[in-house]
């Protein structure tokens, strides 16, 4: 299926163990990335994300996914572990995975940052606001209590990371130094980020169980959300 040249689209798959035919696309520093985690669900999510991104950039550009020039050094140290960017070209990927959720995203010309996080986090405490949150953002989630408190802060913290992601710092940068409006009831954060950042926050549906959050440098414009699962199952009955 194609897609809209200037939308913004993101592709949704679960972490999979992937033949040998998907895994022969990946480059040699993807398959080293893989090969170093040392815990088989981590291993799982990053070929999985790594694949997803090659499958997805293949059908927005017709390039073949194992031709396509990804480069993810580092800007810090020069290390493959950096964001992910195309060689000599205008698109702005991101990636995330998380639990058994694993996401990718492509603009046309304006740096995006996803991110997604698993809601069944027992860690998660009152005690933590202060890592993530503004005094506004703490009082917010003051708030809620029990299950609710860790719902409302894995929903700040995904989208205070998308923004960090966007931003191409991550978590370098600290999150106390962005400001979100907090939402009202259930519903995700979304709008124009304040602190000083120039950055918009839009909702995306990364499945049960999961809080999603997409961020942009810009305001987008038509966002698409397509089953990544779907995807990687047609790559592999063309490469079987």
């Amino acid at each position: 299926m194609p897609v809209e040249p200037n939308a913004t689209h993101i592709w949704w798959a679960t972490p999979a163990d992937l033949p040998q035919s998907l895994l022969d696309l990946l480059s040699d520093d993807e398959r080293a990335k893989g090969a170093r985690l040392r815990h088989e669900p981590e291993r799982r999510r990053s070929v999985t994300a790594a694949l997803l991104l090659r499958a997805a950039l293949a059908q927005r550009t017709g390039t073949p996914p194992e031709l396509l020039p990804i480069d993810r050094r580092c800007d810090d140290c020069g290390g493959p572990h950096g964001r992910p960017r195309l060689a000599d070209s205008t698109l702005e990927l991101t990636v995330t995975h998380s639990g058994d959720r694993v996401g990718v995203g492509i603009a046309t010309g304006v740096p995006i940052g996803l991110d997604v996080e698993p809601l069944e986090q027992k860690r998660i405490t009152e005690g933590m606001a202060g890592l993530a949150c503004t005094p506004n953002e703490e009082r917010w989630l003051d708030a809620h209590t029990g299950d609710a408190y860790a719902d409302a802060f894995l929903r700040l913290w995904t989208a205070k990371e998308a923004v960090l992601k966007a931003l191409g710092t991550g978590l370098m940068k600290p999150m106390t130094e962005v400001e979100l409006d907090p939402p009202t009831g259930g519903e995700p954060f979304t709008g124009p980020v304040r602190s000083g950042v120039q950055a918009w926050l839009y909702r995306v549906d990364p499945g049960k169980g999961y809080a999603g959050s997409l961020a942009a440098l810009a305001p987008l414009g038509e966002i698409h959300e397509h089953d990544g699962d779907a995807l990687l199952a047609r790559l592999a009955a063309v490469t079987s």
